[in-house]
C-alpha cells in the first residue's frame, strides 16, 4: 500500500554513494653502467733445478787485473716550479623547474564521474520547483521522485536527462531521485511562497484511472470554475490570485508506474469568501475493471494540519465500463475567508 510511512521510509533509506579515488603511478628509471673487468692472469709455473753432480765442472776462469774506477758524485736535478691551480669545489649547478605532475583518476573513478547523477532545483512561480535531473548512464530509464510522502515516476531521455515542475509540499523542500539500482541524487531548496497555498495530492499506482476534481465557488461540472485534468490551467492563474490549477505528475502505463495529480489553490491571495468543492473520481475502463487500485491523498494548507488518507479501491466488473465512481471522503473541501 502507498501509505505515508512506507513512502517516507523509502526516501530515508535511499543511499547515494559516490566514491572518488586518485592513484599516481611513478616508475623509477634504473640505470647501470658496466665496465671492463681485467681478467686474472694465469700463474706462470716456475721450477728450480739444483745443480746436479752429473753436470761437468766448469774450469776456473783466469783472474784479470783491473784499473781502479773513479766514483762520480750524482748530479742534483732541480725540477722547475709548477703552478698548480686549486680545485674549485663550489660548482654552481643550474636546476630547472620541477616537472608538473597530473593526477589521472583510475578508469573506475572516471567511469563513476561520467555516470554521476545530478539534480538541480529551482524555485519558480506559484510555489513550484523545477527539477533538472542528469544521469548519463541512465538513458531512457525510469526514475522515481520522492518529496514529502509524494512519489511519482519519470522517464529520462536518450541522454539521461529529465526536467519536471513539482508543487512543493514543504517550505524547506527536499527532493530525492532514485533509479532501480539505488543510484540517484538529492536536492534541497527553500520555497517560502508555499505559505500562501492550499495543496491536495492524489497519487496511485498503475494505469491512469483516478481523477482529482475541484469546483471553485459553486461551479458545476463543465463550468468555468471546474478544474480537472481536462481543464488543468497553469501556475500563472494561481500566481495572479484568480484560481487554482492541476499539475499532473508521473509517466508509465504499466502496473509499476506511480502517478499523481496535485491541485494548488492560492488561498493567501484571495480577496473573497467562498468554497472549493473537492472530489476523487474513478472511471471504469477496460484496463482497470475488476481490479484493485491503491491510492492515497495528502492535503496541506496554511491554516490546517497535513492529512493523509489511504485507499484500496475495488473497481467494478468489466460490464460497468464507462461508469464513474465518486469518492467524497478522500479529500476535504476548502473553505475560504477573505484576506
Amino acid at each position: 500500500m502507498l501509505n505515508k510511512k512506507q513512502i517516507v521510509t523509502a526516501g530515508a533509506t535511499l543511499g547515494i554513494a559516490l566514491a572518488t579515488g586518485f592513484v599516481m603511478q611513478n616508475g623509477d628509471a634504473v640505470a647501470s653502467r658496466l665496465g671492463d673487468t681485467p681478467q686474472p692472469q694465469q700463474p706462470v709455473e716456475t721450477s728450480v733445478v739444483e745443480q746436479s753432480s752429473v753436470l761437468p765442472s766448469l774450469p776456473e776462469a783466469p783472474v784479470a787485473e783491473t784499473e781502479p774506477v773513479e766514483m762520480v758524485q750524482p748530479t742534483e736535478i732541480v725540477a722547475p716550479d709548477v703552478e698548480v691551480a686549486a680545485l674549485d669545489t663550489n660548482l654552481a649547478v643550474e636546476v630547472g623547474p620541477e616537472p608538473e605532475i597530473t593526477l589521472t583518476p583510475e578508469p573506475e573513478v572516471q567511469a563513476e564521474r561520467v555516470c554521476e547523477t545530478t539534480m538541480q532545483a529551482e524555485a519558480v512561480a506559484a510555489a513550484m520547483v523545477r527539477l533538472d535531473l542528469m544521469s548519463a548512464c541512465h538513458p531512457n530509464d525510469r526514475v522515481t521522485i520522492h518529496h514529502e510522502g509524494m512519489m511519482f515516476t519519470a522517464d529520462t531521455d536518450a541522454t539521461g536527462a529529465v526536467s519536471v515542475d513539482v508543487p512543493a509540499l514543504n517550505e524547506n523542500a527536499i527532493f530525492i531521485a532514485a533509479f532501480a539500482n539505488n543510484k540517484g541524487a538529492m536536492s534541497q531548496i527553500e520555497v517560502p511562497s508555499l505559505a500562501f497555498y492550499d495543496r491536495v495530492v492524489l497519487q496511485w499506482r498503475g494505469q491512469n484511472a483516478l481523477q482529482l476534481h475541484a469546483r471553485e465557488f459553486g461551479a458545476d461540472y463543465g463550468d468555468e470554475g471546474h478544474v480537472w485534468s481536462a481543464t488543468a490551467r497553469d501556475a500563472s492563474i494561481a500566481a495572479s490570485g484568480q484560481g487554482g490549477f492541476i499539475t499532473a505528475l508521473g509517466s508509465g502505463s504499466d502496473d509499476t508506474a506511480l502517478l499523481a495529480e496535485v491541485y494548488s489553490f492560492p488561498t493567501g491571495f484571495m480577496t473573497n469568501d467562498g468554497e472549493v468543492s473537492l472530489s476523487v473520481e474513478a472511471e471504469v475502463t477496460a484496463q482497470n475493471c475488476a481490479r484493485d487500485i491503491e491510492a492515497q491523498s495528502i492535503q496541506i494548507g496554511p491554516d490546517a494540519e497535513t492529512t493523509v488518507v489511504d485507499l484500496v479501491l475495488s473497481i467494478p466488473d468489466c460490464d460497468a465500463v464507462g461508469d464513474f465512481l465518486v469518492l467524497k471522503n478522500m479529500v476535504q473541501d476548502l473553505t475560504l475567508a477573505a484576506n
